[in-house]
Parts: C-alpha cells; sequence; structure tokens
C-alpha cells in the first residue's frame, strides 16, 4: 500500500463499466481530481476526444484479456488542462471473471513538448541548411570553403566554370 501510494506514477483501477475503483495520490495531484470526483466519473470522462476511439479499443482488448504496454493517450485534467501519457494496462480476474483494469501511466507532456521543439527546429535548420545551399550554389561570385591546411573542401560551381576543372576533382 506505501509504495501504491508514493509511487510517482498515476496508476489507476477501473470496473469494466469504466467507473474508477481506485486512483492513486500521484494520479489525484497530477490530474487535479479528487476522491469524491472519482465516485461520479469514468475513465471515458478524462481521456482527451482525440483518443477516445484508439482508448475504447486499448479497453476492449483488456476486457479481453490482453495486456496492453506503452499506449499513448491524453487525459483531461480537472481544471481542463491536457495531459500526455504513456503506460501499460492489464486486466484482473477473480474466479474467471473480469473484475477490473488495473493501469500504470506516466506523465509525458514535458517530453511530447521538447520533441515538437526539437522537430520544429529540425525543420528550421534544414530550411536554413537548403537556403544557404542554394544562395552558395547559385552565386555569381567565386566560393570556395578552405580547411585549415587550405585544401578546398567545398566550392560553388562559378568557381568549378572559372578554374575549369570538374567539380568531382576540386575537393582536397
Amino acid at each position: 500500500r506505501i509504495l501504491f501510494d508514493n509511487a510517482h506514477d498515476m496508476i489507476q483501477s477501473v470496473a469494466p463499466d469504466g467507473r474508477f475503483i481506485f486512483a492513486n495520490s500521484a494520479w489525484m495531484k497530477t490530474l487535479g481530481y479528487t476522491p469524491d470526483d472519482l465516485k461520479t466519473i469514468t475513465m471515458f470522462d478524462i481521456i482527451h476526444p482525440d483518443c477516445k476511439d484508439h482508448c475504447a479499443a486499448a479497453f476492449q482488448r483488456v476486457m479481453s484479456g490482453e495486456a496492453v504496454d506503452n499506449v499513448e493517450a491524453t487525459f483531461i485534467s480537472k481544471d481542463g488542462r491536457k495531459i500526455e501519457v504513456e503506460g501499460s494496462v492489464n486486466v484482473r480476474f477473480i474466479g474467471g471473471r473480469v473484475v477490473a483494469t488495473q493501469g500504470i501511466f506516466r506523465d509525458i507532456t514535458q517530453r511530447k513538448k521538447a520533441a515538437e521543439q526539437l522537430a520544429g527546429l529540425l525543420r528550421d535548420v534544414t530550411r536554413a541548411k537548403t537556403e544557404w545551399e542554394m544562395t552558395f550554389n547559385n552565386s555569381m561570385e567565386i566560393i570556395i570553403l578552405l580547411d585549415k591546411d587550405l585544401n578546398i573542401i567545398k566550392h560553388n560551381k562559378r568557381f568549378a566554370d572559372f578554374v575549369g576543372l570538374p567539380p568531382q576533382e576540386l575537393p582536397g
């Protein structure tokens, strides 16, 4: 019980009809719901509309006895914030009958935001690289880049035309 209550991940148990049986304090803290709220909401109330179909399908798989690992979803906190999560869910049987699902989820909101920012930066760098290459290659001026030993490491078309050599023979 102490491990459950002190876990940093969100742990929940849900009845076959979607009602919450219990949730740990990390779940309550992250999503902002209270134990009284759990009496009136279902699992489907906290799932973002964009994820409902995906989560309903995963729930059905779990209810049929399959464990679902690395599932991603978006939960909605009590104050309306989107909480990106990933987790694993399995089913609990008693006497051969499904009595609950048990899930453990981790808040990955910051990781998702960082990945989106990184993807944006990569797009910006790729665009800047393309623009630089176009400018470099189409310049009417002779441009050469040299290493510290004065070997040619890059040149534009204008330089190759000027020296009258094939471009592939110039580096080095």
